[in-house]
């Protein structure tokens, strides 16, 4: 009985749900490329796929079978445009991490525009469609000014427009 006592920390850990649901997003602008990188907790992505997908048995691994169900996901719910012209993402690399303990997804995707980007609008609702407490926050960062701006988007508040 005492060995349990021992375990307890380790198995509070490890199983342990995190209490609030938060993508978060660094995007760079240069020319007409975008880069983004995103991380989010892997159980609420998953159940994000899972729904997408309608497919309960989708597990995160890494893998361009995953890469792909992100990038179909991700170019319906993150919206960018340049000009009103929809870019399109691409997984470059993607992998898992831990946050604090929490298991964590991360993928950098890329973006061409067919010209150079002086705007976007962005419309960002990844993963509100499952958790009404979803909060994603994306930092812009615009180069060569090096100038930074920071977006804080929810449901019925997710959509921005930015000059660069």
């Amino acid at each position: 009985m005492w060995y349990i006592l021992l375990l307890l920390p380790f198995l509070l850990t490890t199983h342990q749900s995190h209490e609030f649901h938060v993508a978060l997003g660094r995007m760079a602008v240069e020319g007409n490329q975008v880069v983004l990188q995103m991380r989010m907790f892997q159980d609420d992505l998953e159940l994000g796929l899972q729904g997408y997908y309608e497919d309960e048995e989708i597990r995160l691994k890494v893998d361009t079978a995953t890469d792909s169900l992100f990038t179909a996901y991700v170019n319906e719910k993150l919206v960018i445009k340049h000009g009103g012209e929809v870019l399109s993402g691409v997984v470059a690399t993607s992998g898992e991490d831990l946050l604090y303990g929490y298991p964590v997804w991360w993928f950098s995707l890329t973006y061409e525009a067919s010209a150079p980007i002086e705007g976007l609008e962005i419309d960002n609702q990844v993963l509100m469609e499952v958790f009404e407490d979803q909060q994603n926050i994306l930092r812009i960062t615009y180069y060569p000014a090096d100038e930074e701006k920071m977006y804080y988007m929810v449901r019925g508040d997710s959509e921005i427009e930015i000059d660069f």
